[in-house]
């Protein structure tokens, strides 16, 4: 049974999706992060097909819409990374009330991975963590999403008027930035860029962030092909979690199509992903 309904976070309304366990249930739910701008409105399609799957095989699973997001009230602008960390433990405390239990794992697609891993870090009571093709490093992934702007403004004005670091620099001053009547403080799919979400990304370290992490953690590296080796930075974050003896467990996904970005071939399926996350939850 699917039950949408909102919940409050300090007074602003937050968009949830309750997947009720079917049969007899487990004793632990599966709560969702989603992504970051346009990833996070490709990928809502696969994470409530894998919600289902879950509910099916008797998991209570949960999935909600970030302050500024989707059906969530807010502006994009007014999330930041530590909003976003914010509405999962609201989310957590509404999914553990609805779904009738006190252990939760947490599963978290690219930027939500993130989310999903810092706030597990500071939570005991998590009983496990799903890291879905993280977005590391976390600066660059995010300057890279600003990366349209500069197409399109060779488009539409025929020249780059202002470049991705005067963009940001515009947006922690409070400045606009403004050409020929467009506004260019936005990523890829015109998201608007917020200061605080600028500064907090800037100053991200995964070594502080992660600090405290002990949960049973399944990171999955998600590709088009198979790879010899996982990315540098994906390689380094498993190193640094599995040094501090987090019970870790590492593993690529090959999809012909990628859950969060737009495909020739619309699919709302990734098949390899969900097999291996269902084997690692013992569903």
């Amino acid at each position: 049974m699917l039950e949408p309904h909102l919940f409050s976070r300090e007074g602003r309304n937050l968009f949830g999706l309750h997947f009720a366990a079917q049969g007899r249930p487990k004793d632990f739910a599966v709560v969702f992060c989603n992504a970051f701008g346009k990833e996070f409105v490709i990928a809502r399609t696969h994470l409530s097909r894998f919600c289902r799957e879950l509910a099916a095989r008797g998991i209570g699973a949960y999935r909600f819409d970030y302050l500024g997001y989707g059906d969530s009230e807010g502006d994009f602008a007014d999330a930041s990374f530590s909003t976003m960390c914010h509405d999962l433990e609201a989310a957590i405390a509404e999914a553990r009330r609805r779904c009738g239990v006190e252990k939760v794992v947490v599963a978290g697609l690219r930027f939500g991975a993130l989310v999903a891993e810092a706030v597990a870090s500071r939570r005991a009571e998590i009983a496990g963590l799903v890291l879905w093709a993280p977005t590391l490093p976390v600066w660059d992934y995010f300057y890279d999403a600003m990366r349209q702007t500069i197409s399109m403004q060779t488009g539409m004005l025929g020249k780059i008027a202002l470049t991705r670091d005067q963009i940001v620099e515009n947006v922690l001053a409070d400045r606009p930035s403004h050409a020929e009547g467009y506004d260019l403080a936005c990523t890829d799919e015109g998201f608007r860029l917020g200061a605080p979400m600028i500064r907090e990304l800037q100053a991200y370290g995964p070594a502080d962030v992660t600090r405290g992490l002990a949960a049973r953690t399944l990171l999955v590296h998600v590709a088009k092909r198979p790879e010899p080796a996982l990315p540098q930075a994906i390689a380094e974050h498993a190193e640094l979690l599995a040094g501090r003896g987090v019970p870790l467990e590492v593993d690529h996904a090959v999809e012909r199509a990628l859950p969060w970005q737009h495909e020739a071939l619309y699919t709302g399926d990734a098949p390899a992903l969900f097999e291996r996350t269902l084997r690692w939850l013992g569903a």
